[in-house]
């Protein structure tokens, strides 16, 4: 029951990948599927062509308090919080991407009393590339 807050529609995963689950020795489990999610993210166009926009989206878990599952970041070679492997990024060719960082965080509903639940903050800018608008305008 993992899902994104903000998201316009489901997941839609690669059903023709094969993606087991990796369980380790200390409880945690590990999927690698790829999927596709459209998430709102409210654009800032007041300063066009010259906007830099900034993107919040969250992920978590509705159904299951931090007890059950805590939802934590991975975590690079020196212990730090890694928002995702962007190795095989491409910036397209409108906007560029300038930072991409991820933070956990937990969060209480009023209905459960003390009972937490676990998510994760992500949060994505980028600019536009001017250029094309430039000289085209």
């Amino acid at each position: 029951d993992i899902m994104f807050f903000n998201q316009l529609s489901g997941l839609h995963f690669n059903e023709h990948f094969p993606a087991p689950p990796a369980i380790y020795h200390d409880g945690s489990v590990l999927v690698l599927k790829p999927f596709r999610v459209e998430l709102e993210c409210r654009l800032e166009v007041l300063h066009f062509p010259f906007d830099k926009q900034k993107c919040d989206f969250e992920v978590g878990s509705w159904a299951h308090f931090m007890k059950e599952i805590d939802i934590v970041p991975n975590l690079d070679a020196d212990g730090n919080m890694k928002a995702a492997d962007l190795s095989f990024f491409k910036n397209s060719s409108i906007f560029t991407l300038d930072a991409f960082s991820v933070t956990n965080y937990t969060y209480a509903d009023p209905e459960f009393g003390t009972l937490l639940f676990s998510g994760l903050r992500y949060n994505v800018q980028f600019h536009r590339r001017t250029a094309y608008f430039v000289i085209n305008l």
